[in-house]
């Protein structure tokens, strides 16, 4: 690392030689380590770069090398030597999407320390107790370190009507014509106290209270805007309307959702289409209105005439009134995933009858309802035996492959709706991030507020981590990539503040570079900054 022309050293009197650029007539000075003669017994010398002569003084300003070889600490010149590669692309992500001006207008002092703790969970995870030790190892702009009790005060701080007003101001840069992804997931913990903390479905099959949470993700911008946790006993379609009551709120108008089966019931589907909510919604294939529905089309869809090559899958559409609301049903049948269905259901079968051929005693009436799905059970003097139903069988795997798109959204056509329904699955991959790539999926808050104000930190560092995703999907598909290891590698970007306050930044390499011209960011702007940047 070159420490520029910030410092400099008196030249070594002995064994140097001076070169010059053709270039740009930079002096480059190298030391001469050793001399000898070669295999030819001709004199020769080994050398090494040890900075260049400042042109004005006569000095020398050394490099590394140079204070390896003549025993000086280069730490005499130094103040700090801190990670800023990573923080900076964070920092000039939240300032494209203008998240940081409106952290700034709501939380005024703590807003640095938001986008600091944001940072540090997308760089680490969510376990704050390492916070200080991040903060004194990167370049951010806060006075002191972030403590893990610290955190917890400013969790508490972040008050209900400041996040709404937060959501208020996002809301207004998203796209005012997108279809909105909603779903919903859940959050596990230990902890007692913390009034979220409910018995209910949990996808994660952890045998643990959880909190839900649900979210608006843009299916064009592909960044999230809002979430609303509840406890987590409440289903799913309960809580839709209650999510939706705070688009008026949140100025969100012309507002389409797409969502899963979890959330249909008849009471759902009217309320939006009363409030003029168009919607795709996807419904299960064990409804009623379904069944009759499949009855009618599973024979004939599978004909070449409904096949569509977009999707690669068989396709039609009728209106109907069935599910309540005057809507289009697109009915889907996808061969590939009617094979996955069957072997699905023939594994479950094996597993099963593997059970059943084991026990020793009567499964109990309960335990009896997931064997006689599929087997005749019959009891012989305290034993069992059983056999295969095979027309229950068949009927279960008849509408393998078959789905449901119910939609209000008349003017677009199959293909449109399903590319619009596929696309949903951002904001799953949005829950995994939360989840896992920032640790989310065990909550360790002791209490409502805390927890509250935790996930909305958590929330800033999403939508930093979905753009990011978003600008960089090229880069990582090409060099087989990910947002870790971009991140790793950005965190190599040092940052070099002097005893006089000067700031400087050690060489971009290839790889960075080419890295950061995907957030628009090159090595001027970036030396720009530190020479703007406050001296501390």
């Amino acid at each position: 690392m070159s420490l520029n022309d910030y410092v400099t050293v008196a030249m070594p009197e002995r064994k140097i030689t001076i070169n010059s650029s053709n270039k740009n007539r930079t002096r480059y000075v190298y030391y001469t380590k050793r001399a000898y003669r070669n295999s030819k017994n001709q004199p020769t010398s080994e050398k090494i770069l040890i900075g260049k002569r400042n042109p004005e003084s006569g000095m020398l300003i050394p490099n590394k090398n140079y204070f390896d070889i003549f025993g000086q600490d280069m730490i005499l010149y130094t103040k700090s030597i801190l990670d800023f590669g990573n923080f900076f692309a964070i920092n000039s992500v939240l300032g494209e999407l203008g998240v940081s001006n409106i952290l700034k207008k709501i939380f005024k002092k703590d807003y640095e320390k938001i986008i600091s703790i944001a940072a540090y969970m997308l760089c680490e995870g969510n376990v704050l107790f390492y916070c200080d030790d991040w903060c004194s190892e990167t370049f951010t702009h806060l006075d002191c370190p972030i403590t893990s009790q610290s955190s917890s005060r400013l969790f508490e701080d972040i008050s209900y009507e400041n996040r709404m007003r937060f959501f208020r101001e996002w809301s207004k840069l998203r796209s005012a014509s997108e279809y909105i992804a909603y779903d919903v997931t859940s959050f596990s913990s230990y902890s007692a106290g913390n009034e979220y903390l409910e018995w209910g479905y949990n996808r994660d099959s952890e045998k643990l209270p959880q909190i839900n949470l649900g979210m608006y993700f843009g299916e064009t911008s592909r960044l999230p805007i809002y979430y609303c946790v509840y406890p987590g006993s409440i289903l799913d379609k309960t809580h839709l309307q209650y999510m939706m009551q705070d688009n008026e709120i949140l100025g969100i108008e012309k507002v389409k959702f797409v969502m899963d089966k979890g959330f249909y019931s008849l009471s759902n589907v009217r309320f939006m289409q009363e409030k003029g909510y168009p919607f795709i919604l996807c419904v299960s294939n064990s409804l009623t209105a379904s069944k009759k529905i499949l009855e009618k089309y599973r024979t004939i869809l599978t004909s070449s005439r409904y096949y569509s090559k977009v999707h690669d899958v068989y396709a039609t559409s009728k209106n109907t009134d069935k599910y309540g609301v005057d809507a289009n049903l697109h009915i889907f049948y996808d061969p590939t995933k009617a094979m996955l269905e069957e072997n699905e259901l023939y594994q479950k079968i094996n597993i099963l009858e593997n059970r059943l051929s084991q026990t020793k005693k009567i499964p109990s009436k309960t335990a009896r309802k997931k064997y006689e799905k599929y087997f005749d059970i019959t009891e012989n003097d305290g034993s069992i035996s059983y056999k295969h139903n095979y027309e229950k069988i068949d009927n279960e795997k008849a509408y393998n492959g078959f789905f449901l798109l119910l939609t209000t959204d008349t003017e677009k056509n199959p293909n449109e709706i399903l590319e619009i329904y596929k696309r949903k699955d951002l904001v799953e991959k949005s829950f995994d991030n939360l989840k896992n790539h920032m640790d989310m999926k065990r909550i360790r808050c002791h209490n409502k507020s805390t927890t509250e104000g935790k996930i909305f930190v958590a929330f800033i560092g999403l939508i930093i981590k979905s753009h990011m995703e978003n600008i960089l999907s090229e880069y990582m598909d090409t060099n087989n990539s990910t947002i870790e290891k971009v991140i790793r590698e950005l965190k190599k970007i040092k940052v070099v503040t002097l005893q006089n306050g000067k700031r400087l930044m050690n060489p971009l390499t290839k790889k960075q570079k080419e890295i950061l011209t995907f957030f628009k960011i090159t090595e001027i702007d970036i030396k720009d900054y530190l020479a703007s940047e406050r001296q501390t």
